[in-house]
């Protein structure tokens, strides 16, 4: 028996929008991931690529910052940036971030921007690029 174009059409149009679903949800839950900052970390040391600049002296920029000179602003939103498995890409021209973080004991963990992934998606490193950039932002208000 056969079926109508307009009926076969019908089915795959309703799993396409119920695959979609699932996956909007799948990436929903991946983007809670762990803070970056916590209760036990002193310091925090981005670096920045700003891409290939004409200057070589503006290339990078290096943000140094220990718990008690940063301000409670600046606390609060450090304890809001946790790690994401969204949105990795690829980046080898685009501003970028290395973060490195310590805490009381001089224990280090590093992330990058999620533009530095490189398609690795395993592990639990990296860090949306606006969060980081609005973080920057911040701290020269």
């Amino acid at each position: 028996m056969k079926r109508p174009v307009k009926s076969s059409l019908a089915i795959v149009a309703c799993g396409a929008a119920l695959l979609g679903c699932n996956s909007s949800n799948n990436t929903a839950e991946s983007d809670t991931g762990s803070p970056v900052w916590t209760e036990q970390s002193e310091q925090i040391v981005l670096t920045r690529f700003n891409g290939h600049t004409v200057d070589d002296a503006d290339r990078y920029s290096v943000y140094d910052f220990s718990r008690d000179t940063l301000t409670a602003d600046a606390l609060e939103q450090l304890k809001s940036i946790k790690t994401t498995t969204s949105d990795l890409g690829c980046s080898e021209d685009e501003q970028s971030y290395d973060v490195v973080v310590t805490d009381g004991s001089g224990l280090e963990q590093t992330f990058y921007s999620a533009n530095k992934s490189c398609n690795n998606i395993e592990g639990d490193g990296f860090i949306a690029l606006g969060q980081l950039n609005s973080f920057v932002e911040s701290l020269s208000n």
